[in-house]
């Protein structure tokens, strides 16, 4: 039996600049090689630098344009994320890491 393992990981950018231009507007993680790897969870949780969480999605398709629960435009500044996600196969990860939010608005 030969068993092919797939990079099972996740692009994730650390500058988004939602400016309105079309061009990357928002915070949004992509896959290694365009390989789409089926979800069983997923999770993905953004804090301001005072732990206040802004954004939260279970949707690994998901896209933060930088806008707080309330609808408001959050400041320019860095951002820490935590994605969680687990895989076929059982993979199971967990990444942290931060984003930073330039607007020229």
């Amino acid at each position: 039996i030969n068993v092919d393992f797939q990079n099972c990981d996740i692009i994730v950018p650390n500058v988004y600049t939602p400016n309105g231009d079309g061009v990357n507007d928002a915070f949004e993680i992509d896959f290694y090689d365009d390989f789409e790897f089926y979800i069983y969870t997923f999770s993905v949780h953004i804090y301001d630098r005072w732990g206040k969480l802004m954004f939260h999605s279970l949707d690994p398709q998901f896209k933060w344009d930088g806008t707080e629960a309330t609808g408001t435009a959050a400041s320019d500044g860095v951002y820490y994320w935590v994605i969680t996600f687990s895989t076929e196969g059982g993979i199971y990860q967990e990444k942290h890491g931060s984003v930073t939010r330039i607007s020229s608005k």
